[in-house]
């Protein structure tokens, strides 16, 4: 999944979560999912970090390691 992919779900569980007529199941079932995609997120910004730490040091041969 990509970041953005994953940050549009995660928008759309926040609004679902925020409208009244949630039901509590529902509610903890987008809350389980939502914590599964920040999650994911933050692997994903973790990995382009890497990637950017390792362009900036100019270790470009290392870079296949990473990905």
């Amino acid at each position: 999944m990509k970041f953005d992919e994953a940050m549009k779900e995660l928008n759309k569980i926040v609004e679902k979560l925020e409208k009244q007529n949630t039901s509590l199941e529902e509610c903890i079932e987008l809350y389980e999912k939502g914590v599964e995609l920040s999650k994911t997120c933050t692997e994903l910004l973790q990995k382009a970090q890497s990637k950017l730490t390792i362009l900036k040091d100019g270790k470009e041969e290392d870079f296949g390691d990473k990905i």
